[in-house]
C-alpha cells in the first residue's frame, strides 16, 4: 500500500516537473523591433521588444532564422530588463547581441541560467 502511494506520488511529481519545464521554456513572442542578417546572407537574427505588463520590465528576446526560408526559429537570446537589441556579426557564425557574444550553431543565452 505504501510503495503504491509513494509511486503515485512520483508519478505525479514527474509529470508536474515535465510540465513545467514546458511552460517555463516557452517565452512570449514580442514585437519585431531589429534584425540582421550574417555577412554571407546564409542567417537572419531577429530581435523582439517583449513587454512584460504593468509588474514585469521589458526583455529581449533574439531568435535565429534562415534567410533562405527555411524554418530554423531557434531561440538565441533572452534577457531581461533590456529594451534595445544591438546586433552585430562577428563572422558568418558568431554574433554579438547586446554584448552577449554567440555561436549561431552551439550557444544560446538565458538570463534564466
Amino acid at each position: 500500500m505504501l510503495l503504491s502511494i509513494m509511486l503515485a506520488c512520483l508519478t505525479v511529481l514527474f509529470a508536474g516537473l515535465v510540465l513545467l519545464d514546458h511552460f517555463l521554456s516557452q517565452l512570449p513572442d514580442g514585437d519585431l523591433i531589429k534584425q540582421s542578417t550574417s555577412p554571407n546572407g546564409k542567417y537572419v537574427v531577429k530581435a523582439y521588444l517583449v513587454n512584460g505588463g504593468a509588474t514585469v520590465d521589458f526583455a529581449v528576446r533574439g531568435e535565429l532564422t534562415r534567410a533562405d526560408g527555411k524554418v530554423l526559429n531557434r531561440k538565441l537570446y533572452w534577457n531581461y530588463h533590456e529594451d534595445i537589441a544591438e546586433i552585430k556579426w562577428l563572422d558568418n557564425e558568431t554574433v554579438s547581441i547586446n554584448d552577449v557574444v554567440l555561436n549561431v550553431h552551439t550557444d544560446h543565452y538565458d538570463f534564466r541560467d
